[in-house]
């Protein structure tokens, strides 16, 4: 007769540990998953305009085990012209979108309207300019710029933002506004990214503050504006009564975060 079985194992389980990876990218080139990924996590930025945000775009992508991912980060878009003769000057540029695979595509800022110029519409759009209303935002992606419809003979609206429009002027030789938030974004690691921040707007005094996210500060009469901060998409800085030098945007960036 036999007994029943002995099975002896021996020796600790082997612990199974998991590592958070971030990666960030600035060019343009191909990803591919490392083995055993099967999702990933993504924040794509386009490049800021000169004046709007760029637009974001954040989610989550699966089924890219093994296969190679094509990505292409945009650079911001240029300032516009500035002059003291306000029918002498143009709106600032789009920014290049962000693309990440053939399903994510985050737009381009808004050019900020200069002058007689109204804003262009992109991602976080462009703020209007003297008497001139700002651009639409994209769905999901950005907001509107300001409007300074209603004198603002010094004073010009602050680019859209990922999070918030940029805030509205009215009434003659006023100060220029904020231009719209950004987003905070947390990775799966939990660091806080900021990104997409509108351009404050150009006026006498005081200085228009960016928005949060990268967005360049507006010129005045004392102050020169800022450009948008690189890699946030921010919107670059509207130019003042006597600072006729408006600011590009941003440029993009990609940020993946998966577990490995």
């Amino acid at each position: 007769m036999f007994g029943a079985p002995n099975f002896f194992f021996s020796g600790a389980k082997k612990a199974v540990t998991y590592t958070t990876v971030i990666q960030q990218f600035n060019s343009t080139s191909s990803w591919t998953a490392p083995a055993g990924v099967t999702s990933v996590n993504y924040l794509v930025v386009a490049g800021g305009g000169g004046g709007g945000a760029g637009g974001v775009v954040s989610g989550i992508l699966t089924g890219v085990t093994g296969t190679g991912i094509s990505y292409s980060v945009g650079a911001g878009g240029a300032a516009g012209i500035g002059s003291a003769d306000s029918s002498a000057v143009t709106a600032g540029s789009v920014g290049n979108p962000t693309t990440f695979g053939s399903v994510t595509t985050a737009v381009g800022g808004g050019g900020g309207g200069q002058g007689l110029a109204q804003g262009v519409t992109g991602g976080g759009s462009g703020g209007g300019a003297n008497r001139q209303v700002g651009g639409n935002g994209t769905v999901g992606q950005g907001n509107r710029g300001g409007n300074a419809t209603s004198g603002g003979q010094y004073g010009a609206s602050g680019g859209g933002g990922y999070a918030a429009p940029g805030t509205d002027i009215s009434g003659q030789q006023n100060p220029g506004s904020a231009g719209g938030s950004g987003g905070t974004f947390v990775t799966a690691s939990g660091t806080f990214i900021l990104a997409g921040g509108g351009g404050g707007g150009g006026s006498s005094t005081p200085q228009a503050a960016g928005g949060i996210g990268g967005g360049g500060a507006g010129g005045t009469n004392i102050n020169v504006s800022v450009a948008g901060t690189p890699q946030t998409g921010g919107g670059g800085g509207g130019c003042g009564t006597f600072d006729n030098n408006p600011k590009s945007g941003g440029s993009g960036i990609i940020i993946l975060t998966y577990i490995a």
